[in-house]
């Protein structure tokens, strides 16, 4: 069942491209008022729904970050992104994230930071919120790995990648995706993951077709 948040979203994007494409250039003021007043009230509904879960967290923030991408444009600058970002609505969404969500700008330094990312590193707001992502994962993997696929992102690419981290529990694969947070050079939208229990799930799989021909 589609959820409240996607339909939300989805009648926004609708009304969006119709403003866009569908009347654009048209000398029909009273049409693009209407529209304009109904693509505020998407916007609102969107604003005031409260995620359900942490999918629709997620996805009420790429929305955010979007939007603010498309009002803003590459040429911008990052501050007044971080100041939309930072508003009581991604404030909030990202406060309820259990995932490991953060925003990094383009000077390597943590914008915004999820709940359970704050969680693993044992951190408050305070004491992530500003500092270079080398202080954070430390300088060996911010140069040796991080440091090219956040550039990568910079530049507009989405990314992603799978490492090794050693913790008290043992090794854990970790999976790390890249997205810019606006369409250039402005910062990234990192989500990591562990995945190494569905590593593992598939490891034990059954090698369906590489079984030993019976003998004749």
């Amino acid at each position: 069942m589609t959820s409240r948040m996607c339909e939300a979203i989805w009648r926004y994007q609708k009304i969006s491209l119709a403003l866009r494409q569908e009347f654009a250039g048209e000398q029909n003021e009273s049409v693009i008022r209407t529209l304009d007043r109904e693509l505020s009230s998407a916007h609102e509904r969107i604003e005031t729904l409260q995620p359900a879960d942490d999918a629709e967290s997620y996805v009420q923030i790429r929305f955010f970050l979007e939007t603010a991408g498309q009002l803003l444009g590459p040429s911008a600058e990052l501050d007044i992104a971080a100041r939309l970002i930072n508003e009581r609505l991604m404030a909030t969404s990202l406060e309820r994230l259990s995932e490991r969500v953060s925003l990094i700008d383009s000077e390597f330094r943590y914008v915004k930071t999820s709940f359970g990312n704050r969680e693993f590193y044992q951190v408050t707001d305070e004491g992530i919120i500003g500092r270079h992502v080398a202080e954070v994962i430390g300088q060996q993997r911010f140069e040796g790995r991080a440091r090219h696929f956040f550039e990568r992102a910079f530049s507009g690419q989405s990314s992603e990648y799978f490492h090794l981290l050693e913790q008290p529990e043992g090794t854990r694969i970790m999976r790390c995706a890249m997205e810019p947070l606006r369409s250039e050079g402005a910062g990234a939208v990192v989500t990591m993951q562990d995945v190494t229990d569905a590593a593992f799930d598939i490891a034990r799989m059954p090698m369906v077709g590489l079984a030993t021909p019976a003998r004749s």
